[in-house]
């Protein structure tokens, strides 16, 4: 079995600002797949956004996002940095398994628009030797764009769910 591919495949998630994901208004769900053959894709997606860890930045992108927030500055005036890092870093612990499998579904809808689930198999087994990459290179802004679209609310729901959380805690805390 060959190694983890890089980050190649959550290039296009990369590309997003945190800002940009708070702004958006999209649904929470995202279409079912209308036929066989997109289940089929569907499914070859979802194993390989699994396996390939493909949605692994979901907490690298939401500490970028809570970054950005009035609260969390708040926190840190008052708490110094690296205490409101760490109720932050709890909370976003502790809700991931929630977030994370509807985030990793997400992606894998956004994929299985654009792959069959030959090209995916193709690509889980064969990563950067895949004959698929050079397609996927090609899909890679509009795959990007799918994704930010469709997992916009799950990012916001995460991360103020954390946010909230942690300004609680640290609230408490303070009090004490």
């Amino acid at each position: 079995m060959f190694a983890k591919i890089d980050d190649t495949f959550s290039r296009p998630l990369r590309r997003a600002t945190a800002a940009t994901f708070l702004t958006l208004a999209s649904s929470l769900f995202w279409s079912t797949p209308a036929s066989a053959a997109d289940e089929s894709a569907y499914a070859a997606a979802l194993r390989f956004v699994e396996e390939q860890q493909v949605g692994r930045n979901l907490p690298m992108m939401a500490r970028k996002t809570i970054s950005n927030t009035v609260t969390y500055r708040g926190m840190v005036s008052k708490l110094g940095q690296s205490k409101a890092d760490r109720y932050v870093e709890t909370e976003l612990a502790g809700a991931l398994p929630k977030y994370q499998p509807r985030w990793n579904e997400t992606l894998a809808a956004s994929y299985s628009k654009f792959f069959s689930a030959d090209e995916l198999n193709s690509l889980r087994r064969e990563g950067k030797s895949s004959s698929v990459v050079p397609k996927l290179t090609r899909v890679w802004d509009e795959l990007g764009r799918e994704m930010k679209e469709q997992g916009a609310s799950i990012l916001v729901a995460y991360t103020s769910e954390a946010l909230t959380a942690a300004f609680k805690k640290s609230a408490d805390d303070g009090a004490r």
